[in-house]
């Protein structure tokens, strides 16, 4: 278990293992969710990982648009498996 300390800017510094573990680097994104009583964390994929992806849609997105999807996309996708 690791542990974290809430600065008065309401921040926290992640513990070294948490992110060897995520294989965090700086500007990644985390999501946070809620699981019962507890609230887990976890990386958000990059964009970059899905370019291309959407190259023959006729419909087109915003960066906005698709870093939201994907959040509530991760979210329900979280939850689904615990």
């Amino acid at each position: 278990m690791e542990y974290a300390t809430l600065t008065k800017q309401n921040q926290i510094t992640v513990p070294i293992k948490v992110r060897d573990k995520l294989k965090l680097k700086p500007s990644d994104r985390l999501v946070f969710y809620e699981s019962g009583e507890t609230i887990k964390v976890s990386k958000l994929k990059s964009l970059d990982d899905f370019k291309g992806l959407l190259k023959d849609s006729k419909i087109k997105l915003n960066k906005q648009m698709i870093e939201s999807a994907w959040t509530e996309r991760h979210i329900i996708n979280e939850k689904k498996n615990n």
